[in-house]
């Protein structure tokens, strides 16, 4: 049998900027972000679903 099975990702890392306002150490941080430069310290996993899929022969 075959199965699709979902998962959630939670993750919490941070990143250091050097930034003059609140607002330009989030768009600074962001941007780490998108450049893979985040310091992962813990996540969580949540199985969502678990989906049986049709396979051939399986004629219902």
């Amino acid at each position: 049998m075959i199965y699709t099975v979902s998962f959630k990702e939670i993750k919490y890392g941070s990143v250091t900027v050097e930034a003059r306002s609140t607002g330009e150490a989030k768009i600074l941080a962001e941007q780490e972000y998108s450049k893979g430069n985040v310091c992962w310290k813990d996540s969580a996993v949540d199985l969502r679903s678990v989906n049986r899929e049709a396979e051939r022969g399986d004629e219902r």
